[in-house]
């Protein structure tokens, strides 16, 4: 199935607040061209006529002319000088602006990629062949806004193209600089993600099925969540197989706020139609916010206990309800 999402745009505050919504209209020349949504590198017609951020030059650049551009996390405070560019060639105006700020600049077929010196590694972060070929054909138009968290990020994805994108806590923490991305494969999507969000290609791996793509830190490999197994009742294993969509902390989500799980858990009893309590002590874990779409019940639970990057939980099926806990 071909899902394409047609521009997902997140955008936050100067002071790191997320707001959801699109950004003012930027300070530019009064007639700008429409965006391009599919043009990687389009012609650029647009007026600077103050010191612009890095980062808000991003913002401008996608709301007048669209364009594939990722600057990494560190460089959205960089100043850009007044400056006025009429039909000049994308890499041209991307150069004119990286040049005087010694920034260095990748030339990547999908995008250009805007790093400080020292941080080439970030350039060979690629997800290309490493998702289930069920996702061969989803497509996205992106863009995200500089102290964008990769959770925010996925969680705004997820729900745009109704699949599940998810990331452990040692990634999905992880702040963007900003990007913006015509539309473009999955894999180029996420990787741009990542680049955005100094994640250097030997820090991560990517767990990918026809349900789901969970990207965690390569200190935090796949684990068995489900702690008595042997155990279960023929009723339980099928409540477990049971296909379930939830929204994590809360229901309705709120992708720009992080929970405990003693405020999940009603949530999450109320979309499962199953009491899921935990063990005392248990209470204060942080919950990101994160969309589970058409997954099992046990790969649900699994995903979400495997958000948090050490081995010491998991749950256990208790009568007709779910306990979460320490590993014995």
């Amino acid at each position: 199935m071909i899902r394409t999402c047609v521009l997902v745009v997140l955008v936050l505050v100067a002071a790191g607040c997320a707001t959801g919504k699109p950004a003012p209209e930027p300070a530019a020349a009064p007639k700008t061209p429409a965006p391009q949504t599919t043009n990687p590198r389009p012609d650029v017609t647009l007026n600077l006529d103050a010191p612009t951020l890095l980062g808000d030059f991003v913002s401008t650049l996608a709301d007048t002319t669209g364009g594939s551009l990722i600057v990494m996390n560190g460089l959205e405070y960089v100043s850009v000088p007044p400056r006025n560019w009429r039909k000049t060639p994308f890499e041209q105006v991307i150069q004119d602006v990286a040049g005087p700020a010694n920034v260095k600049v990748e030339d990547n077929p999908a995008y250009l990629f805007l790093y400080f010196p020292g941080y080439e590694a970030l350039e060979s972060v690629s997800l290309e062949g490493r998702l289930d070929p069920a996702f061969a054909a989803t497509t996205a138009s992106i863009g995200f806004g500089y102290r964008t968290t990769v959770f925010e990020a996925l969680a705004f994805m997820s729900s745009s193209l109704g699949i599940t994108l998810l990331a452990d806590q040692v990634l999905g923490d992880a702040q963007l600089g900003a990007l913006n991305l015509a539309e473009s494969p999955l894999h180029v999507c996420l990787a741009a993600l990542l680049k955005s969000a100094r994640v250097p290609a030997e820090a991560f791996d990517v767990e990918s099925t026809p349900e789901y793509v969970f990207l965690h830190a390569k200190s935090n490999p796949p684990r068995e969540t489900l702690l008595n197994p042997l155990e279960l009742t023929p009723a339980q294993t099928e409540f477990l197989n049971q296909k379930v969509t939830a929204t994590l902390p809360s229901a309705p989500i709120n992708i720009s706020r992080v929970g405990k799980l003693e405020e999940a858990l009603p949530a999450l009893s109320r979309q499962l139609g199953v009491e899921v309590t935990a063990q005392p002590g248990l209470e204060q874990l942080p919950v990101e916010p994160g969309v589970f779409r058409d997954l099992k019940v046990r790969t649900l639970l699994d995903l979400m206990i495997r958000q948090w990057p050490v081995a010491e939980f998991g749950y256990r099926v208790e009568g007709s309800g779910i306990v979460i806990q320490r590993r014995p």
